[in-house]
């Protein structure tokens, strides 16, 4: 999954949550309290995941400008 799909999800989880807790604040029932906390708790991850999945993607760009910096030392060198 890219990061807009991730971003996607979390924007739905989130807006269940905010659903949950209206109900909860109408009505007291603590179920609409725990479905809350565990569709923010979802909404959460799912926003560190695609902030995950960036960096590592940066992180291997990084990593193959570094490889190609050592080849051209490596023929620098020769």
């Amino acid at each position: 999954m890219n990061k807009k799909q991730l971003m996607q999800m979390a924007e739905k989880c989130q807006a269940k949550a905010d659903k949950a807790y209206q109900a909860y604040q109408e009505t007291g029932i603590t179920r609409y309290n725990t479905e809350q906390r565990k569709s923010e708790d979802l909404a959460q991850a799912l926003r560190a995941a695609a902030n995950a999945a960036e960096d590592y993607n940066k992180l291997i760009a990084l990593r193959g400008e570094i490889a190609s910096l050592a080849v051209a030392a490596k023929r620098a060198i020769s």
